[in-house]
């Protein structure tokens, strides 16, 4: 995944700013990032739901894929109106099969994750981030945003396919309604989780313009990258904890928090230290705008992943309906403290708002957490 994201942040995205201009690469983050909502929503919920089912599995890949289908089309379908708005209609249809290989791209990884196959994992990420250099490599064949990224999800999805045992054989499809069932309400938290990671493209080119979806991105771009380590670190977290057969008691919930905080700290004294160097070697023209948010932004964004984190421990413990409680309300008071951070002081508003709100979702999923591990109940299967 930092080699993932690394050639995202450090060749792909950098050289796509320079080719676009400031405006156009404001609106193609706008619409990755719509991509993305539907995409790593339905496809991690898909994923983690078939992890936890994992020890009494009687579904088979048909049920899994027809659900992730059920859930995934209607998305590509407004994905592609969304996209129709900004993108020329070819580009638009596009953007919709993006959504759809982004999608199939977060769910296959359980293949390795069910096996444990870490070593496959990796393969996995090198033939994405493979394809993205392919992709930006031939730019001056094809110049289209769509086209880079579309490689290298096509590229790790296929290898799962022809690889991997979740696509073949498709068997199963007697317990599509079942599978339906227990993964609607992660689904739906997943969904409003992703929706206020992307949200601040969303928002800020909705109330502001593309220029600030810009400038927001780069200034938080390295607390991204920490951010999106959330993915392996809880499919690692999450495989080996509904292996593990010990419940979370409270000394462990502490002690467990006590580790999100103090790496989310030192992960943010680092960012500090290294975005001036980063950000000036990436972004030189916009350096001095960016620098100005660049702090709060980060630790925005940190904050973003210790508490997620913190759900992935909840998630072996409570119910998921929790999940969407707290995704929800994060999400409300996401859009009502960025909202209200534009209207106070523009950008600058903006960046304190999500800072904080993250800082309140951290602190309620630890209270929750210790009040069920205190509780001592059995794991939950729904």
């Amino acid at each position: 995944m930092v080699l993932m994201n690394g050639t995202i942040q450090i060749l792909i995205y950098p050289r796509l700013n320079r080719v676009l201009g400031t405006e156009a690469y404001g609106d193609m983050l706008f619409v990755v990032g719509v991509a993305t909502i539907f995409g790593a929503g339905i496809g991690c919920a898909m994923n983690n739901g078939r992890l936890l089912r994992q020890l009494h599995e009687t579904a088979g890949n048909l049920d899994y894929l027809l659900s992730l289908l059920s859930y995934t089309l209607p998305a590509c379908l407004i994905v592609g109106a969304v996209a129709w708005q900004y993108l020329p209609p070819a580009q638009a249809v596009l953007a919709a099969v993006l959504a759809l290989f982004i999608t199939l791209r977060y769910y296959s990884d359980v293949e390795y994750r069910l096996s444990l196959n870490y070593k496959r994992y990796f393969i996995y990420y090198a033939l994405l981030s493979a394809g993205y250099l392919a992709g930006i490599l031939l730019w001056d064949v094809i110049p289209s945003w769509l086209f880079v990224l579309l490689v290298g999800e096509c590229a790790c999805v296929f290898f799962c396919m022809v690889s991997g045992k979740i696509y073949h054989p498709m068997h199963g499809g007697d317990h599509f309604a079942e599978i339906e069932r227990h993964t609607a309400q992660l689904v739906l938290s997943y969904l409003l989780y992703n929706a206020v990671v992307q949200l601040d493209r969303v928002l800020l080119r909705t109330v502001m313009d593309s220029s600030a979806v810009t400038i927001f991105y780069v200034a938080s771009i390295l607390g991204k990258i920490i951010a999106l380590l959330v993915g392996p670190l809880n499919a690692i977290l999450v495989s080996y904890l509904t292996r593990w057969g010990r419940r979370l008691d409270a000394r462990l919930t502490v002690l467990f928090t006590g580790g999100i905080a103090a790496c989310a700290a030192l992960f943010y004294l680092a960012v500090c230290i290294v975005s001036p160097f980063v950000i000036r070697w990436l972004y030189p023209d916009i350096c001095a705008e960016v620098m100005q948010y660049a702090a709060v932004a980060n630790l925005g964004q940190i904050l973003c992943f210790a508490g997620s984190l913190e759900l992935t421990l909840l998630l072996t413990l409570a119910p998921s309906r929790w999940q969407l409680i707290i995704q929800g309300g994060y999400a409300v008071l996401f859009v009502v403290g960025g909202l209200a951070g534009v209207q106070l002081a523009g950008l600058t508003g903006f960046v304190y708002a999500t800072a904080a709100v993250g800082a309140v979702r951290f602190l309620f999923a630890f209270v929750l957490l210790l009040v069920y591990a205190r509780k001592g109940t059995e794991l939950p299967d729904d």
